[in-house]
């Protein structure tokens, strides 16, 4: 039986940009490195946060485990399926909800926008439901990849999590052994001066 039910190995997704620089406007290809080389193991009937800022490599990686899009380089396993050569299997044993990249409506007015996603994120009962929801899942034997950008959703939530900055993995444990290490490094630094 496989332990875990995703697998990454080296995963690395690049993407470019033109850019047009310059008096005469010659356009420049920029290499961005959305995921870098990132290996990690998801544990059957876990909850797995992947915690970073905007930008970090979240969505991407998840993109990839989902099929979505296809790896630059590395390999990747969910249930035991290759995501590059079995994509229809993976798509088989997963479910994915993507948050909307969307954020400003253009049929609402300024005003409207705003009251719309004011709406959306000041409503801690359906943001408790949610978390509900997903507590029920893993009670249900169900493994869930969560992404979130807020350390206290992370911390109340997943068994295990990943801190992800600039595509790349830096950190990895526990809430409990995540927040021991920043508070180690925290005290290490405040005998120094600057």
């Amino acid at each position: 039986m496989v332990r875990s039910a995703i697998e990454a190995r080296d995963l690395t997704k690049i993407f470019y940009s033109k850019e047009r620089k310059g008096l005469f406007r010659r356009n420049i290809r920029r290499k961005i490195i959305a995921v870098n080389h990132i290996n990690l193991s998801v544990f059957r009937g876990e909850i797995f946060g992947l915690l970073g800022p905007n930008g970090a490599g979240k969505t991407t990686t998840i993109k990839m485990l989902s099929t979505l899009l296809l790896p630059d380089e590395g390999e990747a396993w969910v249930n035991g399926y290759s995501i590059i050569r079995e994509p229809n299997k993976v798509r088989e044993n997963i479910g994915v909800s993507l948050y909307s990249d969307r954020g400003f409506y253009w049929k609402l007015t300024g005003r409207e926008n705003l009251r719309f996603f004011a709406y959306l994120f000041l409503d801690p009962m359906s943001a408790r439901k949610v978390r509900e929801l997903i507590l029920d899942l893993k009670k249900e034997g169900k493994t869930i990849l969560l992404t979130t950008h807020n350390m206290e959703e992370a911390d109340a939530l997943c068994d295990r999590l990943a801190i992800i900055n600039k595509g790349k993995i830096i950190a990895l444990g526990t809430p409990s052994e995540l927040k021991l290490m920043i508070k180690k490094r925290s005290d290490s630094y405040r005998g120094y001066k600057c």
